[in-house]
């Protein structure tokens, strides 16, 4: 019997996540009109993510800007980064118990 490695675990689940990827690809492509019925429009300043909170969710900015931070110890904020249009948001915080980060409107965006 083989031991079982670490990595096993994560490449299965990559792998669901994957398979779940195309398949929701497919759906979009033979119904764009379920995306576009999906569409949020978030306010300037309004978090999309908030750090140390439950996110099951992965988004794509279509319109706006939107900043990627964490809120240090110290109570200062970090920016890690910017998201333009087209960008996803939400990933890899979807995968833990807790965001790891704050997202938050730089301007009014729109998000799927």
């Amino acid at each position: 019997m083989r031991a079982k490695r670490r990595g096993d675990e994560l490449e299965r689940g990559m792998g669901v996540v994957v398979e779940a990827a195309h398949q929701a690809r497919i759906d979009l492509e033979r119904n764009p009109e379920r995306l576009e019925s999906a569409a949020r429009t978030v306010r300037r300043g309004t978090d999309i993510i908030t750090q140390s909170r439950t996110c099951d969710s992965i988004f794509v900015l279509a319109e706006g800007f939107a900043l990627r931070y964490r809120i240090l110890v110290d109570g200062r904020r970090q920016a890690l980064n910017v998201s333009i249009p087209g960008d996803t948001i939400g990933y890899p915080a979807c995968f833990f118990e807790t965001a790891l980060y704050s997202v938050s409107a730089l301007s009014n965006a729109v998000i799927y």
